[in-house]
């Protein structure tokens, strides 16, 4: 089999996502996520002259004007239709959401429509790869958009996985693209004389990736020649030292129990404090927790730990509980819908609500508040009231002007099963105002009232 460098490289891509092939490999079936930009007609386009049979799945999301999302999906299947009349083994298969549904979901979940829209599209991956029977399932992520993912994770402050990259593989999932750029995809399909489809949405920077990409990238490019290859490199050490660490945390015996999963204090204290964070993290994924935890979160816990023999924080729908000589991490039982906290608090001392503690140490002649034994800038006359949000609740911005609570935790992009873990303290003058929002309890934002 005669192949150009392209295809040679996909095939190599292939092979580096774990694929034990040879190029005579001819009779196995490889799913295609294909939306008829350039990636994905590029990836089709090499997958079947390497001789792969392909079942093509193309998804209408409708989140773009009709004759624009529907041009896409009848490009999809005429080339498909195309490739089948030359002799190339090629099925597709649509897949249409109904129209609002992604919409109605980012209100459902709090989310943005791109990442509405993705959790749909992966959920008809889901059901594709069941319904074919595939092993894989190749996604057309490329060198371009990797480098645009490290910048935003960047800029975001993740942690874990997610400074990484993408991964070139996961689970079903593959990328034989990732290392192969933009401008080497465009010219594999000019000199095959290929078309493709333009998403306009691609050029809308009110989405953080295109953002980067049209702003922030073009400027690194012409400041700070070479940054792009360092980013690169700086990402693979990551997962050589993610690799090793977690070898590490493989001699950590976590105890699955009915009641959730444990370790000895003895074993989570023989850790640095960063792997105390990474091996909290994976007790709580081992539960299920299928929310990316804040980092901050997870440090706050881990010092509240180190500090603390008998404390507990509670996440989403975690309870992570410290008791002498164990670290617990559990589903929290207690009905999210049904929370409320509220108490007066009239003297120093440390308090226990449903997101932590707080404490109160008088210094001079205010008291400062400590949240989760961290201090803060932050200082109360008696008596205030700490709870967590009503209904109609005010709170005074910068310039003076009363803001909606609710809008604030929108802003913080609070997903609705926290919300009620936010605490707020309030004045009991004849004011009555809320001093602070201390959405830092949960790996949020503070709002600290400066009057």
């Amino acid at each position: 089999m005669e192949l150009n460098i392209f295809e040679q490289k996909v095939f190599n891509g292939l092979q580096n996502c774990g694929l034990n092939i040879s190029p005579s490999d001819s009779n196995l079936t490889l799913g295609a996520a294909v939306s008829g930009g350039a990636d994905s007609i590029a990836m089709l386009t090499a997958l079947v002259a390497l001789g792969f049979r392909v079942e093509v799945i193309t998804v209408n999301h409708y989140i773009r004007p009709d004759k624009e999302t529907c041009a896409d999906v009848d490009f999809v299947l005429s080339y498909c239709r195309e490739l089948a009349n030359k002799g190339y083994k090629v099925n597709c298969t649509v897949k249409e959401l109904k129209r609002g549904q992604v919409a109605s979901l980012s209100e459902k979940r709090e989310c943005g429509i791109e990442e509405a829209a993705r959790f749909l599209r992966y959920e008809a991956f889901d059901a594709f790869i069941k319904e074919k029977n595939l092993e894989y399932l190749c996604l057309a992520h490329n060198q371009n958009d990797q480098i645009e993912t490290l910048v935003m994770r960047f800029l975001q402050g993740s942690s874990g996985n997610a400074v990484l990259g993408i991964l070139n593989r996961r689970e079903e999932y593959i990328r034989p693209l990732l290392e192969i750029n933009r401008s080497q995809i465009e010219e594999y399909l000019k000199e095959k004389n290929l078309r493709w489809q333009t998403d306009s949405s691609n050029f809308d920077t009110k989405y953080l990736r295109n953002k980067i990409r049209h702003k922030v990238i073009p400027l690194l490019d012409e400041e700070f020649p070479g940054w792009q290859k360092a980013v690169l490199s700086g990402a693979e050490k990551q997962v050589e030292d993610k690799i090793f660490i977690q070898k590490l945390l493989d001699g950590i015996n976590i105890e699955k129990t009915s009641d959730g999963n444990s370790v000895t204090v003895k074993d989570f204290f023989s850790l640095p404090m960063g792997m105390q964070v990474q091996l909290l993290l994976r007790m709580c994924n081992l539960c299920s927790e299928e929310n990316r935890i804040p980092y901050k979160f997870l440090k706050d816990t881990v010092f509240a730990f180190n500090h603390n023999e008998d404390c507990f924080k509670i996440y989403a729908d975690l309870e992570i509980i410290r008791k002498k000589d164990y670290i617990i991490v559990k589903k929290y039982s207690k009905s999210q819908t049904d929370l409320c906290f509220f108490d007066i608090i009239e003297k120093e001392g440390r308090y226990e609500f449903p997101f932590g503690n707080i404490s109160f140490m008088k210094k001079e002649k205010l008291n400062q508040v400590f949240v989760n034994d961290q201090p803060y800038d932050f200082y109360v006359n008696f008596p205030v009231c700490v709870r967590n949000a009503q209904a109609g609740d005010v709170v005074l911005d910068k310039e003076g002007h009363f803001r909606k609570v609710s809008d604030v935790y929108t802003a913080w992009k609070v997903p609705k099963t926290k919300k009620d873990y936010i605490p707020i303290i309030q004045g009991l003058d004849k004011n009555q105002k809320i001093l602070c929002i201390l959405g830092g309890a949960i790996g949020f934002d503070n709002w600290i009232v400066k009057e």
